[in-house]
Parts: structure tokens; C-alpha cells; sequence
């Protein structure tokens, strides 16, 4: 009986509206972001904010249920900007946020399934007796080299600055600048000395 008569309440109709309007504001920004980058694979059901200020080069893939926002922070009055190079594939469910900052992917790199980069954080010198709602915001640029290797879970925090051919392990979490060939694992992540397969069968 409650749910026949919140079937024919207003706010039923308010929330499918909601809904449905909100569904289709992100329907269009795809297809912004489609019209764009042509040569791309994008999936449907990706999450979009800044449209804008994101940037995909020839060939890139992007998985569903992936987050970027380079919308920029209104409170600063500042825009982010996300570039993703030729050929890089971002996997499921990996959340790219740049806020104000800006992160740059470059090309034939691979993002695992479930990553984050973030280009923002909070500022960790704020008075502790402030509250965490009004803590101030530090934006700081993220490079990732080109033939890079992200692994599922991986966190890259702003401030870092990753090589060419550089691997993250599964579930790292990153932040400082490394050298091209450089492997990370761990939370700190650490680099340790990548292993050589040996080719003879």
C-alpha cells in the first residue's frame, strides 16, 4: 500500500525527473566529448565533468564507469585540464580528477581497472581546529610518462612526476618524481629493481 501510493506522489515524479534530466545532461557531455575526440572508444556510461578542459589524443579508450573532472574549482576561480595522449587506455571504474590542477597521461600508457589520479588535495599544514569543511586546497600537476603501466587499485596523488616506462603496482600509492624504467610497489610506494624474464625455452 506505501509504495502504490508513492507511486502516484509527487515526490515520485520529482525524483524521476531528477533523474531522468540528470541522465540525460550526461548523455549530451558524452556526446560532446565524442564529438571531440572522434577516434576514440568511449564508453556510454562514464561520468563527465569539465568536458571542456579534457583532452583525448588518436586511438585512446576510456572503460565505463570512469570519473574525469577537470571542472575546476569555483570557489578558487580556477580550471582544471586533463590530457590524455594517443593510444592510452583508462580501465574501469578509474577515477581521473584534476579539480583545479592539472594531470597529463601520455601516450600508449595503461590505467588499471579502479585507479585514481588526483591532481588535488587538502592542504596538510591547515589549523586543526578549523573545520575539515572549510580546509584549503593545493593543486598539484601529475605527468605520467608515455608506455607507462598503472596497476588495478593504484592511488597517484598531485605532485608526481612518472618516467617513460615506468609500472605501478597493484594497489600502490604514489607521490614524488621518478625516472624513466622506474618500478613502484607499496603504500608508501618504494621503488625496487625490476626483474629480467629470460627469454630461452
Amino acid at each position: 500500500m506505501k509504495l502504490f501510493k508513492y507511486l502516484f506522489s509527487l515526490s515520485f515524479y520529482k525524483y524521476l525527473f531528477h533523474k531522468l534530466r540528470s541522465g540525460y545532461d550526461q548523455y549530451i557531455t558524452i556526446q560532446l566529448l565524442v564529438a571531440k575526440s572522434p577516434n576514440c572508444s568511449i564508453d556510454n556510461d562514464i561520468k563527465l565533468v569539465g568536458v571542456a578542459n579534457i583532452s583525448l589524443g588518436h586511438g585512446c579508450k576510456i572503460d565505463k564507469h570512469t570519473y574525469l573532472n577537470a571542472g575546476g574549482i569555483k570557489h578558487y576561480n580556477q580550471d582544471g585540464s586533463l590530457i590524455i595522449a594517443d593510444e592510452t587506455i583508462i580501465g574501469h571504474g578509474t577515477m581521473l580528477y584534476a579539480g583545479g590542477g592539472k594531470i597529463l597521461i601520455g601516450k600508449r600508457t595503461r590505467v588499471g581497472i579502479g585507479c585514481m589520479i588526483t591532481a588535488m588535495h587538502e592542504d596538510p599544514y591547515i589549523n586543526p581546529d578549523v573545520s575539515t569543511s572549510q580546509h584549503s586546497h593545493v593543486f598539484e600537476e601529475v605527468v605520467i610518462g608515455q608506455c607507462c603501466l598503472i596497476a588495478g587499485g593504484a592511488i597517484i596523488l598531485g605532485g608526481t612526476y612518472l618516467g617513460d616506462f615506468c609500472i605501478v603496482g597493484a594497489g600502490a600509492v604514489v607521490k614524488g618524481k621518478y625516472p624513466d624504467y622506474t618500478t613502484l610497489v607499496g603504500n608508501p610506494a618504494r621503488a625496487v629493481p625490476r626483474l629480467g624474464f629470460d627469454k630461452k625455452i
